[in-house]
């Protein structure tokens, strides 16, 4: 009786000094999903002129088709939660808050940028006051439906160049860092 229970206490004691595996709930396994993107009127019009804003006054939107920019957060290793979606600051015009255009010199548009709008409502976005965007992940999916159109940053008449803008962010679930598969 005496060596059966010393076995047991010895089998008790290997499990719990023996390491674990990491689980979901372990840190030491990254929080991944994959993401597609989906732009649509992205060339419509490659350029814009006076005519296609009804005013010159500034934050006037163009009188055109806003570019259509969709986020598929999708496959995640978490099935269930809330996706943070944050821009970061170096894609962000921090006097303006719009787009920041990553054209500069004598060939960029120093008075006209990209206005980001966000869901079915085209809520203008001024991305200084707000740049982070929640949705709910449900069966390791969420979306994240953005527009975009030219706005005029001042109240002269829109002056020629071009306008690029890049879009980086963070994306969370919960309080987790999301991690991307590489995609091909």
């Amino acid at each position: 009786m005496k060596k059966i229970t010393q076995l047991i206490i010895m089998l008790l004691l290997t499990s719990f000094s023996l390491p674990s595996t990491a689980s979901r709930g372990d840190h030491e396994i990254p929080l991944s999903c994959d993401i597609d993107y989906i732009y649509e009127n992205i060339s419509d019009r490659l350029s814009i002129n006076e005519n296609d804003f009804s005013s010159h006054e500034a934050g006037t939107l163009a009188n055109i088709d806003n570019h259509i920019i969709i986020i598929i957060i999708k496959d995640c290793s978490k099935t269930h939660g809330e996706v943070r979606l944050k821009i970061e600051n170096s894609s962000i015009d921090t006097n303006t808050g719009y787009l920041k255009n990553m054209i500069a010199g004598d060939n960029a548009s120093t008075n006209i940028a990209f206005q980001l709008l966000y869901n079915d409502e085209e809520n203008p976005i001024n991305l200084n006051e707000k740049n982070e965007f929640v949705e709910e992940l449900i069966d390791g999916e969420a979306e994240f439906y953005f527009l975009a159109n030219y706005v005029k940053k001042d109240d002269f008449p829109p002056k020629p160049g071009y306008i690029q803008s890049n879009i980086q962010f963070i994306t969370k679930i919960n309080d987790d860092v999301v991690m991307f598969n590489d995609s091909e």
